[in-house]
C-alpha cells in the first residue's frame, strides 16, 4: 500500500509534519479572519433559509446584505461558511436534504411516500447516508454502500481521527468518555441498552444526567462520520455503534507508549470488528445503568468522604459487575480511563483539573498519555492506608456534584471522583462491595498488565449488547477505491474545518447547558444550606426508593 511505502522510505514524519503545518495554518486563517461573508447571489426562488452549508443540500450558506438573512444557493465552492453564525435549529421543514446532519436537531432527512427527494421533517433524528454513491477512477462503484469497510477505507477513518485529535486534543479523552457512555447502558438482566449508538441517534440520550456534557465528542464524531462516508474512495454506510466504538478504541490506543499513530497501532485498529446496528427504539431508562456516583448519600453526609467512597463502591457492584456484567478486575481496569481527560465544565474554570498530571491534554505534543498513571498515582502518591484517614487532608467539591474531592499535594491541580478513592483503599465493608484495592496494586507496578487488561476489558465493553456479526475490515478493491490513509491537502483542511464547526456547535450548546439556574451560581464552594442540587438529590433519592436504584 501507498502508505507503508511512504513509512519504510521515512515519508511518515513528513506526512505527519505536512499535516500539521496544513492544521496550524488553517488555525491561523480562521483566527486572523473571522468574520468573512461571501458576495450573496439572489436567494433562489422558494430556496430554504439557513445559517451555515451545514444546512444546505450542496449549496453554499450565503446571506442576504439587506435582510441578514441566509439561504442556500447553488455554488462550486461548497465547504463550510464558518463566518456565519450558527443557531439552535437547522434547515428549516420541508427544505432538500441527504443525511439527518443536515435537519434541526431534533428532526429527521425523510423520503417521501411517493419517493423522490428528502426533505426535512418532524422525528427523531439519526443518520442516514450522508451523500450519494460517488463515482470512482469512472467506475460506479458505490451502488450498494456496505456496514463493514475495507482496510483502505479504515486507514481513511484512521488519518481523518488522528488529524481531529491534533486539531484538538481534548478530544482523545471525550471520544473514549462517549464510547463508555453508550455501551454503559447495558443491562445483563435484561439484556438491553449497550453498544447501539443511540448517544447519536436519539437526542434524547444527550439530554440524561449520565449523559452530561456529551455535546463536543458527539458533534465532532459526526462531523468525522460525514466526512469519512463522504470520501471519494468510500463507498460506506457504517452504523453510529460502529463509530462511537471505534473512536473509543482510536482515541485510547493513540495516547499509549508515545502518542500519536505507528504502524503497531494501525494493525491493531485493524482487528477491531464492524458491522453493529444501531437501535431504533431507544430507552432512555437504560442510562439508569451507568454508573452515577450523584445523590448516592443525603445532602447531610456530603462531607462524610468515607461514607461516599463506601456506596461509591457499591454502585460499582451494582451497575459495572451485576447489571454491565464486568468482573472486580475489568471494572478497575476501565476505571483507568480516568487517566486521561480533565473535569472540564462541572465547576468552572478555577476548579477545572485532570485526574493525574499526564493525562492533561498538552502533556505532550500529542496529547495526553495513556498507561497506568491513575492506578500508580491511587497506589504511590496517597498518603494514608486507608478512606477515613485519607478524608481528613483533602478539600471536597461539594457543589454543584456531590461525587468529587480534589488532593491538596499538587496545590489542588488533580481532581477524583469518590470511585478513585474507592479502589485505592481496602473495602470498608465486604457485605457493601468486594476490595477493589488488589487490582489497583497489580496495574500500579504492572504498566504492562494495565493496558492488556484494560483493551480486553474495552473489547468487551464493545461487545455489550451486540448481536450482530461482526468482521474485522475486509481487503481493499483496488477497482474501487484507493489506498487509503494519504489524504491530500484539500482533505486535510475540510476535516479541520468541519471539526472545528461541530466542536464550535457543541461549545454553543454547552454555553447554553452552563448558564442554566444549575451551574450558575453552584459551580464555586457555596454555603446554601439547599441548593437545587441538594433538591434533586433528594428527587432522586425518592424515587430509587420507589423504583430501585437509578444511578
Amino acid at each position: 500500500m501507498k502508505f507503508v511505502f511512504l513509512a519504510l522510505c521515512g515519508g511518515v514524519s513528513f506526512a505527519n509534519g505536512l499535516r500539521s503545518t496544513f492544521i496550524e495554518q488553517e488555525k491561523e486563517h480562521l483566527q486572523i479572519d473571522p468574520v468573512i461573508i461571501r458576495p450573496p447571489p439572489p436567494p433562489p426562488e422558494g430556496g430554504c433559509t439557513c445559517v451555515s452549508d451545514y444546512d444546505c443540500n450542496k449549496p453554499v450558506c450565503v446571506r442576504d446584505p439587506y435582510s441578514g438573512q441566509g439561504f442556500c444557493s447553488a455554488s462550486s465552492s461548497g465547504g463550510i461558511d464558518f463566518q456565519a453564525e450558527k443557531r439552535e435549529v437547522g434547515s428549516e421543514f420541508g427544505c432538500p436534504c441527504v443525511s439527518d446532519y443536515e435537519c434541526r436537531r431534533k428532526t429527521k432527512c425523510v423520503e417521501s411516500h411517493y419517493g423522490g427527494q428528502k426533505t426535512c421533517q418532524d422525528g427523531g433524528g439519526g443518520f442516514a447516508r450522508p451523500t450519494p454513491a460517488p463515482t470512482v477512477k469512472g467506475q460506479q462503484c458505490c451502488d450498494d454502500p456496505h456496514k463493514i469497510p475495507t482496510e483502505c477505507e479504515v486507514e481513511i477513518l484512521i488519518e481523518m481521527m488522528d488529524i481531529a485529535i491534533q486539531s484538538n486534543r481534548k478530544l482523545a479523552a471525550q471520544w473514549l468518555r462517549l464510547a463508555f457512555h453508550d455501551a454503559g447502558t447495558f443491562n445483563v438482566n435484561t439484556n438491553e441498552g449497550g453498544a447501539n449508538g443511540c448517544l447519536m441517534t436519539h437526542f434524547p440520550m444527550t439530554q440524561e444526567p449520565e449523559n452530561g456534557f456529551l455535546n463536543i465528542p458527539i458533534s465532532t464524531l459526526e462531523a468525522i462520520k460525514i466526512n469519512w462516508e463522504g470520501h471519494p474512495e468510500t463507498c460506506l454506510d457504517v452504523s453510529a455503534a460502529d463509530m462511537i466504538q471505534f473512536a473509543g478504541h482510536f482515541s485510547a490506543l493513540r495516547q499509549t507508549d508515545t502518542p500519536g499513530i505507528d504502524f503497531v497501532k494501525i494493525a491493531d485498529l485493524m482487528t477491531f470488528e464492524w458491522g453493529r446496528s444501531d437501535e431504533p427504539n431507544c430507552d432512555t431508562a437504560w442510562t439508569h445503568n451507568l454508573p452515577g456516583f450523584q445523590g448516592l448519600v443525603p445532602p447531610s453526609q456530603i462531607g462524610d468522604l468515607p461514607q461516599r467512597c463506601l456506596m461509591a463502591g457499591k454502585e460499582i457492584k451494582d451497575k459495572m459487575i451485576l447489571r454491565n456484567g464486568f468482573s472486580a478486575m475489568e471494572s478497575v481496569a476501565l476505571l483507568g480511563a480516568h487517566t486521561i481527560g480533565l473535569t472540564r465544565n462541572s465547576f468552572g474554570a478555577s476548579l477545572a483539573a485532570p485526574w493525574v498530571l499526564n493525562g492533561a491534554d498538552a502533556a505532550t505534543p500529542q496529547g495526553p498519555i495513556f498507561d497506568n498513571g491513575y492506578h500508580h498515582y491511587l497506589e504511590h502518591t496517597l498518603v494514608a492506608d486507608d478512606a477515613p484517614t485519607f478524608s481528613a487532608d483533602q478539600t471536597p467539591v461539594t457543589q454543584p456534584f456531590p461525587d468529587w474531592f480534589r488532593d491538596p499535594t499538587f496545590g489542588n491541580q488533580v481532581n477524583h471522583l469518590d470511585t478513585d478513592i474507592t479502589i485505592a483503599f481496602p473495602t470498608q465493608d465486604p457485605a457493601m462491595h468486594p476490595d477493589y484495592r488488589a487490582h489497583t496494586v497489580a496495574f500500579a507496578n504492572d504498566n504492562d498488565l494495565f493496558l492488556k487488561r484494560f483493551f480486553e476489558a474495552l473489547k468487551k465493553m464493545g461487545m455489550l449488547g451486540v448481536d450482530d456479526e461482526l468482521s474485522v475490515p475486509t481487503e481493499c478493491d483496488p477497482d474501487c477505491v484507493g489506498s487509503g490513509a494519504d489524504l491530500d491537502a484539500d482533505v486535510v483542511i475540510k476535516v479541520v474545518r468541519d471539526v472545528g464547526e461541530a466542536e464550535s456547535v457543541g461549545e454553543q450548546e454547552l454555553t447554553q447547558i452552563l448558564a442554566t439556574d444549575e451551574f450558575t451560581e453552584q459551580r464555586e464552594f457555596s454555603t446554601q444550606e439547599l441548593s437545587k442540587e441538594d433538591i434533586l438529590v433528594k428527587e432522586a433519592i425518592m424515587e430509587e426508593t420507589i423504583d430501585g436504584p437509578m444511578k
